[in-house]
């Protein structure tokens, strides 16, 4: 199983970082604005604190501007993938990127199809993008992923799923479903170790630890 870790609050990530569980770091537009500092410079400091890879999304604009992008964002260190949307300009550039040997990722993926062309395209890893399955996806998100999973089995494609969790039952079904990658937003981190059975479980111990030393056992 592999876990990547994903927020805005950059020391909260370096302390989950430096535990050595997470292959790196993916973002989104919406992190990046929030950091409210130059783009690169934000992705200078995300590379100091990651062991792995660093994933940059590209704006939506034209292919020609697309691969600009992200040959100005690669250079900013050798950690840095590049997350291509799965547009039709995203295509090109994920072919561009792959032909140059240069790893890539394809998001907003709502489908079999998508992450087929994808993959053909040149992605090796592929994020589904949640909330295009509801209206325009007519199943269930755990069915989808079985379905992603199961053909990216089958047809031995060299991409790696890597969906998005928000608590410990997710992990549970996903990983049910046949993923074993996963990404988790840090301020959600908390909720998968502070489980009320855990909790419980340490406070009635603590009882006993306590006439353990009472008596100088």
């Amino acid at each position: 199983m592999k876990l990547w870790i994903c927020g805005n609050d950059l020391q909260e990530m370096k302390r989950w970082m430096d535990y050595g569980i997470f292959e790196g770091i993916l973002t989104n537009p919406d992190i990046v604005a929030a950091s409210g500092i130059n783009r690169k410079a934000y992705f200078k400091k995300l590379c100091a604190i990651s062991d792995g890879p660093v994933f940059y999304q590209l704006e939506t604009t034209t292919e020609e501007d697309m691969h600009k992008d992200a040959i100005s964002m690669l250079q900013v260190d050798e950690k840095i993938k590049i997350k291509v949307p799965a547009s039709r300009a995203g295509m090109g550039v994920m072919s561009t990127l792959a032909r140059d040997g240069h790893d890539v990722l394809a998001t907003c993926v709502p489908d079999l199809s998508t992450l087929l062309l994808s993959v053909k395209f040149g992605a090796k890893w592929i994020t589904p993008y949640g909330s295009l399955w509801n209206p325009f996806v007519q199943e269930d998100k755990e069915s989808l992923l079985r379905e992603l999973q199961a053909v990216v089995l089958e047809k031995n494609l060299e991409a790696e799923i890597i969906v998005g969790i928000k608590d410990p039952s997710e992990l549970r079904r996903f990983a049910l479903a046949g993923i074993s990658s996963f990404f988790i937003w840090v301020q959600d981190l908390p909720g998968f170790f502070d489980l009320p059975m855990v909790i419980r479980a340490e406070e009635s111990f603590a009882n006993s630890w306590l006439s353990i030393h009472e008596f100088g056992l």
